[in-house]
């Protein structure tokens, strides 16, 4: 007889194996198990298999996500909207009333030169072509 694990010769009619020690009662009962439980795998794996989730649910649990999403985007932007919209109102509510547009039209004034009279401490106006 030839040992199964070791492949060495050993006396028929003998439980163990002199060489690698490996007792054969155990070694055949621990591959009828192995051997059963590969068939069950394969049993298993050739059985159709239907999904354990519908796919339906995982759709509806996108859609949500997406909309939830959409709506906190919305609302973000509807609220700078807003803020933009608030800063616009104060910067308008301060700001000068705009000049008529009768005034706009007349030509600006010239420029003032302030001129010290050597006599007087006094400081005497005059426009910039006087003084030219």
């Amino acid at each position: 007889m030839k040992c199964p694990a070791c492949s060495a010769s050993v006396p028929d009619g003998s439980a163990e194996c002199s060489s690698c020690g490996v007792i054969f009662e155990k070694y055949e009962l621990r591959k009828k198990r192995e051997r059963a439980e590969a068939e069950a795998a394969l049993a298993a794996l050739a059985e159709p298999s239907r999904p354990i989730v519908n796919p339906r649910i995982g759709q509806l649990a996108a859609a949500a996500l997406f909309f939830s999403w959409a709506g906190v985007m919305a609302h973000y932007v509807f609220l700078e909207w807003q803020k933009r919209e608030d800063r616009r109102a104060s910067l308008a509510a301060a700001a000068p009333s705009p000049i008529a547009p009768a005034m706009r039209a007349v030509a600006p004034p010239r420029r003032a030169s302030a001129a010290v009279s050597a006599s007087t401490s006094t400081v005497v106006l005059s426009s910039a072509a006087a003084v030219r």
